[in-house]
């Protein structure tokens, strides 16, 4: 048998053709199909991941509500604790400042100053007159005595606030110190008076070492508030007395004072329970007249401080 080899070829040829068609179709099937299963999966991956954004986004969005209902719950209970604290403080500094009152109020009650110290601000004045006496004919001397309160000292001198009918400027004017008045007597000066509220202010020249200035100028004291004074009483030195403020005079808007003022305690220095200075003695409060020292009373008229703080500017 004859072999045509020719023909042999080209179907051989045809045959190879045909394979790669089918090669080349069942490869392009099966790309498309890797294809399509790529993007089913790529959509499901992509919907997969959405799903798990948009979960996690509203869980996390729940959880930062929560956490700001929480944190507000958090904030309003620490406010009320805020508050509770200010509350107790303010309570425990009101108690502390009621018992630092009551304690001071107890040691205010009890305090006062010592008569010492208020004998060692306080001198004797003797004020001198010349006067004819008519009967006798002859040439005197009016004779009175009162009480000064030393207000300033230094090396050379020293500063003593008294009543002007007290002290009248242009009279001889002497102090008494200590307990020997013959042995005591200094000659002194008014330098300054003011004759509507009474008051004189007289100056020896040398520092009396066994006496001492007053603590200061006090406030305007209140009506019940103790005040006190040393004065000069009828040739009786140094005798004390304490009481309280009234009320203040309709007359001249002086002080009205519940203290014993009497004859010779014109001029005195009114105390108060710090030692300080908050008015000047100017009368007896005897119904219905005043007098200047003249009188025992249960009542006295003082100097209001502030009129005798405008007197003394300049001084102290």
């Amino acid at each position: 048998m004859r072999i045509n080899f020719e023909k042999l070829l080209k179907m051989t040829g045809i045959l190879c053709i045909v394979a790669l068609i089918y090669l080349s179709v069942n490869q392009c099937e099966i790309t498309l199909t890797l294809q399509n299963n790529l993007a089913k999966e790529e959509f499901q991956r992509q919907n997969l991941k959405e799903r798990l954004n948009k979960i996690t986004v509203n869980t996390l969005d729940e959880k930062i509500e929560k956490l700001k209902e929480s944190s507000s719950e958090i904030k309003e209970t620490l406010n009320a604790v805020d508050d509770f604290i200010t509350v107790q403080d303010n309570f425990n500094q009101t108690q502390i400042n009621f018992n630092e009152k009551i304690v001071n109020y107890s040691l205010k009650e009890h305090q006062k100053p010592s008569y010492e110290y208020l004998k060692s601000i306080t001198v004797v004045i003797h004020g001198t007159m010349p006067y004819y006496n008519e009967e006798t004919g002859n040439q005197e001397e009016l004779e009175w005595m009162g009480t000064g309160v030393i207000i300033k000292m230094t090396e050379n001198s020293t500063y003593i606030l008294t009543n002007n009918h007290v002290a009248p400027a242009g009279l001889n004017i002497n102090i008494y110190v200590e307990n020997d008045i013959k042995n005591d007597l200094i000659r002194a000066k008014v330098i300054k008076n003011d004759i509507k509220n009474d008051m004189s202010l007289i100056i020896i020249p040398k520092k009396l070492i066994n006496k001492s200035v007053i603590r200061g100028i006090g406030k305007h004291p209140e009506v019940q508030e103790k005040v006190y004074l040393v004065g000069h009483h009828l040739g009786d030195k140094y005798t004390y007395g304490e009481g309280v403020v009234a009320g203040i005079s309709e007359e001249n808007n002086f002080l009205v004072i519940q203290l014993p003022v009497l004859f010779g305690d014109s001029g005195s220095g009114l105390i108060n329970q710090n030692g300080e200075l908050v008015g000047l003695i100017h009368a007896v409060k005897s119904f219905p007249v005043f007098f200047f020292g003249i009188a025992d009373g249960s009542h006295g008229i003082c100097v209001p401080i502030k009129i005798v703080k405008d007197f003394l500017k300049g001084v102290i």
